[in-house]
């Protein structure tokens, strides 16, 4: 087990982020080491978490194509990882995401490819910014890289997080399971704030 640092002082804590639906925040699983500059720590399934090289070249990720709803309690638990104090006041300028979910996709879709690709898709405040296949995994471990350049445009203040699992489709794209939350976010490079509304 890798040993966890303790939550930044002023912050937040795992205790008060998120609000589940209609899965909840896994506060007490351990996971890899929070710091996300230099991590070379890997999750059980998803592999080596790293930092983007260069944020002014975020691209928003493809949105789920015309998606179907197959609602299944896939999404296990979700949790901010890897969550830098913002040095302007409350709140954090930068996080990613550990998601623990099943996402076998066996015999789902019609023949000739009968098997799901599963990926999930993460938002903030609606609008797209990750996108990450993964494999099969029954209780897999999985770390979403939320970068940099996609919080810059938010103003300090809460923000909405989801995370959607899907699979590929032809038309539609099977949407099975999603989690809600919120964080505490205040730009590293902005005013400084002295309190978030």
């Amino acid at each position: 087990m890798i040993p966890q640092p303790d939550a930044p002082s002023g912050g937040i804590d795992d205790e008060s982020i998120g609000t589940p639906t209609p899965t909840s925040v896994d506060s007490t699983a351990p996971g890899p080491a929070e710091t996300k500059a230099g991590n070379t720590e890997s999750t059980a399934e998803s592999g080596p978490l790293t930092p983007a090289t260069n944020t002014s070249e975020f691209e928003r990720p493809t949105p789920p194509k015309s998606p179907e709803s197959k609602p299944q309690s896939r999404i296990h638990s979700v949790r901010f990882s890897h969550r830098e104090p913002s040095p302007n006041g409350s709140g954090y300028a930068d996080f990613d995401l550990f998601v623990r979910a099943n996402t076998t996709m066996r015999n789902v879709d019609p023949e000739p490819d009968v098997d799901g690709e599963p990926y999930f898709y993460v938002t903030v405040e609606g609008n797209g910014v990750s996108r990450a296949s993964v494999p099969y995994r029954d209780n897999g471990t999985f770390g979403l890289e939320v970068p940099v350049r996609a919080l810059t445009p938010h103003s300090a203040g809460t923000l909405s997080v989801s995370v959607g699992l899907y699979d590929v489709d032809h038309a539609h794209d099977d949407h099975y399971d999603s989690w809600n939350g919120t964080i505490e976010y205040t730009p590293a490079n902005g005013p400084v704030s002295t309190g978030l509304s």
